[in-house]
């Protein structure tokens, strides 16, 4: 009886940490994709001919003319608060390492996951050159709630 007891407990207690994570905010994926001159990311709908695309893009900087980062976040759906997703970038022509930064607003998600995008314009792109490193954040108000960087962050 003991063993049985024991056997719950730890039960009830290792899926604690799991309902506790259900609801709260997250950044699930980051993806940025180079934009050709008509703001295509890729030539056909296959996620094959997009990386394809993609690679073509990278060895062609001449035909980029911008770059939108597809964001996938969730939060919690009891959420009043507006949110915000924001965009950090530290780039080679950086002034003093210090990041640009991009925002736009987003309306809460009320399903498991949402997608929102941020456009990075083909000028300001040119003058950032090319991207080091970038971090994500949803923002409640002011308050960071879920963030997500790459690597060299």
């Amino acid at each position: 009886m003991k063993l049985m007891r024991k056997m719950v407990l730890a039960l009830l207690l290792g899926s604690l940490p799991l309902a506790a994570l259900a609801g709260e905010a997250k950044i699930i994926k980051v993806l940025p994709h180079l934009l050709d001159k008509q703001g295509r990311n890729s030539v056909s709908p296959s996620l094959f001919e997009r990386d394809a695309y993609q690679a073509h893009l990278r060895l062609n900087p001449k035909e980029i003319h911008g770059v939108r980062y597809d964001v996938q976040w969730r939060n919690e759906p009891t959420s009043e608060t507006p949110l915000k997703l924001r965009l950090q970038i530290r780039s080679e022509n950086s002034q003093n390492s210090t990041p640009t930064v991009i925002e736009t607003v987003v309306k809460p998600s009320h399903s498991k996951a949402r997608w929102s995008s941020i456009s990075i314009p083909v000028e300001l792109y040119q003058k950032l050159g090319r991207v080091i490193s970038w971090k994500v954040e949803l923002l409640s108000g002011e308050d960071a709630i879920a963030q997500q960087s790459s690597f060299l962050w």
